[in-house]
């Protein structure tokens, strides 16, 4: 091949590269847009998660069962690294990141404190985080959701919390 031809092949490669990433780049702003219609749906979904975790958390820490507590509470934690992870937005904007900053250290401390069987720790952490929850939703523009340390004893799930014991009905 001579040297002509060998330059004439690699602009002929160098243009096939430029338009493979051309069209990566027009098929990643096409995800994107498409993402953004369907992301206000997974907000929704994660902030009901989250708060189903939570309040397990609560009912299994209140039953003495710390397995169950540090679990939910890393579940909780979870779900805020994830909805900064993908970066979750709604329509007053990009809602993990805000999720990941307001619950990230406390969630940490709940952990720690349902690993070392702390009950006093715990409901002061889990106020926190409730109290941190609520401020986010007044910023977000949600104020009419408003979380609340659970007032029942954990009886309308099919789950009960606590020391392994004969199921109760």
């Amino acid at each position: 091949m001579t040297g002509s031809k060998l330059r004439a092949a690699l602009v002929a490669l160098a243009l096939l590269q430029l338009a493979s990433l051309a069209t990566l780049a027009s098929l990643y702003r096409e995800v994107g847009a498409l993402r953004e219609r369907i992301i206000p749906h997974d907000v929704k979904r994660l902030m009901a998660w989250t708060q189903r975790y939570a309040e397990k958390a609560w009912l299994a820490a209140r039953a003495g069962d710390w397995d169950g507590a540090r679990w939910y509470a890393r579940q909780v934690q979870r779900m805020a690294e994830l909805a900064a992870e993908e970066r979750v937005a709604d329509a007053n904007g990009e809602v993990g990141i805000e999720m990941a900053a307001t619950l990230g250290a406390v969630t940490g401390d709940l952990v720690a404190a349902a690993r070392a069987g702390d009950a006093a720790r715990f409901e002061r952490l889990y106020g926190a985080m409730l109290a941190a929850c609520n401020a986010c939703h007044v910023r977000t523009e949600h104020a009419f959701v408003r979380i609340r340390v659970p007032t029942s004893d954990g009886r309308h799930w099919n789950q009960q919390f606590g020391a392994d014991q004969a199921i109760s009905r």
